[in-house]
């Protein structure tokens, strides 16, 4: 009995990881994104991107019916310490500041880059200390770099090698929006990514509802007299999802030998119960029904199997949700350097442990009262002669 619960454990467990972590990372990237903008429009040209003349483009875009926000941004990816990591430009508290020169953005607003480096932006709340007092030579980092201050100077290589003094750090609480992120402002963030004065990296636009963001999109592309791309939020949620479906199917290649595992545990159980056939006909010689000997059948197979699946799935669900952990991003994601801590949001835990526990003790259970119920018509003394011969 306690090796079949180890074994339902253990299955319960490594079944359980990859379904939690697939479905727990697609909802959290919901809730990150949430608040993020409708469309983010980008100048393009034969080369590829282009830095975007941010009063002109502003101007043009809140002119577009069904445009209810816009605002310019100032970022990019740069080389780091380890490798590279989301630059984002503030304007300081003696930089012009406003929408022609670089808005703060707002909360979930995504910083989506090339190379692994991207992320959402922070909660708002979290940089509020330094929205308004980051001057130029400042820098606030993310969690994967506090670690690499070098006597609290960080290098950062773009176009131009700037060395900056770290006035703080994100907390680690942050990880999963702001993991390789670099706040600096706006003047050394155009001074690193190579931008004049007046030039941003692209528009975050906002629209009334999200339904309306297909019916924007040409009217939004004609406004300006420069080609440009624009990316919906769907888009973006669609690329988070296929990036971790991809990794995560990687990950639910562990499900094939749980399930042979527990094919082999359940056929165990039932060849148990085939070879206890003589304990059914002395039940039934003492007067037990078959319904008695079914109850007590199923309550042993409780016993053992309830509590096992329960402690693996708990021990699932802590692995996967527990704050701060790295070494899914790590293992299984294929993360390297600093992992995230992820922080991941349990919205549809409980249906995915639901359906582990139903997939494995329904099984368990069958195995259990088959061999009973292949014995219901047969005498006791026919049972009992059987195991004597």
């Amino acid at each position: 009995a306690v090796l079949y619960g180890a074994c339902l454990a253990v299955l319960a467990a490594v079944t359980a990881i990859p379904l939690l972590l697939t479905q727990a990372v697609d909802d959290t990237v919901r809730v990150l994104l949430a608040d993020s903008p409708s469309l983010i429009v980008r100048r393009v040209d034969a080369g590829g991107w282009r830095p975007l003349p941010a009063s002109e483009a502003v101007e043009r875009a809140r002119k577009v019916p069904g445009v209810t926000g816009v605002r310019p941004r100032i970022w990019g990816v740069v080389r780091g310490p380890d490798g590279p990591v989301t630059l984002i430009g503030l304007p300081g508290p003696l930089e012009p500041g406003g929408a022609a020169d670089g808005e703060v953005p707002g909360p979930g607003d995504p910083a989506m880059a090339s190379d692994g480096a991207r992320g959402p932006w922070p909660e708002i709340g979290t940089l509020r200390p330094w929205l308004r007092g980051l001057a130029p030579g400042a820098a606030v980092v993310g969690p994967a770099l506090a670690a690499a201050e070098q006597g609290g100077v960080i290098e950062l290589r773009g176009v131009e090698t700037l060395q900056l003094d770290v006035h703080g750090s994100l907390g680690s609480e942050t990880s999963m929006a702001a993991h390789d992120l670099v706040v600096v402002s706006a003047s050394d963030a155009r001074r690193l990514l190579g931008l004049a004065a007046g030039e941003a990296s692209d528009l975050a636009v906002l629209v009334f509802h999200e339904s309306e963001e297909d019916a924007i999109v040409p009217d939004l592309a004609a406004a300006f007299p420069w080609p440009v791309h624009i990316r919906q939020k769907s888009e973006t949620l669609g690329w988070y999802a296929t990036g971790v479906g991809r990794r995560g199917g990687i990950a639910m290649l562990a499900l094939t030998p749980a399930l042979l595992g527990l094919v082999l545990l359940v056929v165990a159980a039932w060849r148990d119960g085939l070879t206890r056939r003589r304990e059914v006909g002395l039940l039934k010689a003492l007067g037990w029904t078959t319904g008695d000997v079914l109850r007590l059948r199923l309550l042993r197979a409780a016993i053992v199997g309830l509590p096992a699946v329960v402690v693996g799935l708990v021990a699932a669900y802590q692995l996967v949700f527990w704050p701060g952990g790295s070494w899914i991003g790590e293992i299984l994601l294929g993360w390297p350097h600093h992992p995230v801590e992820l922080t991941l949001q349990p919205g549809s835990a409980g249906l995915v442990l639901l359906e582990v526990g139903v997939m494995i003790l329904l099984p368990w259970f069958a195995a259990a009262i088959w061999p009973v119920l292949r014995t219901a018509a047969s005498q006791p003394e026919r049972l009992l002669a059987e195991e004597r011969g």
